[in-house]
């Protein structure tokens, strides 16, 4: 069968199972040339599996089935993936994976303590040079071995990768370019962990620099401390108390520098969030699971006019990825 064939089965299946009231989530987007993925960890993936030599015979057809629109259906569940991917026919699979060991999970959180700045920068992959070979290690960073991926197929292949499952694995590698967290949930573990274990209050000091100018973030201190600008009248006395008689003088060593906040930082409305939503690179599931809310949900709030009602949770996150974006 030729890959125009298979292209085209593929789609009319997809078509199929939308007329049957079903909801397929194809693999789509891929180049027919080129990288499967395109970003760090979708990238990441795919070069992980590379590595194995078990694959290497059977991992070019998986990736002419994937470039060819075959896997008709992903999903992607806590350890485990299930698919349906055309060939000959239809064809139902599932790869069950083995949770990350908690003491594995453990080395990559003490390794990766204090270097992740920001959500942003985790899902987009912007991370230091330590901590990438660190989550991408081949033995021992977040990617599952051979031995960890437990594979099943109903085609009649008898060799254990069979090339649909070879196609579900790339396509893992394109999905993570659209939902990066889902490299977590499949892993069993939480990618929140990695922005915890103090690493806010260890980037604040770290931004005081030289005590002889204390220059002072107001996002970073109130993330922190929970101090909002109108209390910085205090916070300037307590940073006074070690050089009395010299706040008011004008001299450096004890001057306060504030940083202005925008007139109304907190206001959203739907066009700011779809904007945001672009321009960080997540599809509309994924960005709704971080905001919290359903997808149906987050297209009704990009469709809205006016500022919307978000909780504060949702407010950070949005004001993280404006500071990121501001900044590129």
């Amino acid at each position: 069968m030729s890959m125009g064939t298979l292209r085209d089965r593929a789609a009319e299946k997809v078509r199929e199972l939308k007329e049957e009231g079903l909801d397929p989530q194809p693999v789509t987007g891929v180049s027919a040339r080129g990288k499967i993925a395109n970003s760090f960890w979708g990238h990441s993936w795919c070069r992980h599996l590379e590595l194995h030599c078990d694959y290497e015979n059977r991992l070019p057809r998986g990736r002419s089935y994937v470039r060819n629109g075959a896997v008709v259906h992903l999903d992607i569940d806590p350890g485990e993936v299930n698919a349906l991917v055309m060939g000959s026919e239809l064809y139902e699979l599932s790869i069950r994976f083995d949770p990350l060991s908690s003491q594995v999970w453990q080395s990559i959180l003490e390794s990766c303590r204090g270097q992740i700045g920001s959500m942003v920068e985790l899902l987009q992959g912007k991370l230091s040079d330590k901590v990438m070979e660190r989550v991408t290690d081949p033995g021992k960073g977040l990617f599952p071995q051979p031995g960890e991926m437990h594979f099943n197929c109903n085609c009649l292949d008898w060799a254990d990768m069979c090339k649909h499952v070879a196609a579900v694995l790339y396509g893992i590698g394109a999905r993570l370019d659209e939902e990066p967290e889902l490299l977590f949930r499949l892993r069993g573990v939480n990618h929140q962990e990695l922005l915890e274990s103090g690493c806010a209050t260890e980037n604040l000091l770290a931004g005081l620099g030289n005590r002889s100018r204390r220059t002072l973030d107001v996002a970073k201190i109130r993330d922190v401390f929970g101090i909002e600008p109108e209390g910085f009248e205090s916070l300037q006395e307590l940073l006074a108390e070690g050089n009395p008689g010299k706040l008011d003088d004008g001299s450096a060593e004890t001057e306060v520098e504030i940083e202005k906040e925008p007139e109304d930082p907190d206001s959203f409305d739907g066009e700011a969030i779809r904007s945001l939503r672009v321009w960080i690179g997540l599809n509309e599931k994924s960005f709704a699971a971080q905001l919290g809310i359903s997808a149906k949900q987050l297209a009704e709030w990009e469709a809205a006019e006016g500022v919307l009602p978000l909780n504060e949770e949702q407010k950070e996150f949005l004001k993280e990825i404006q500071k990121e974006k501001s900044g590129e």
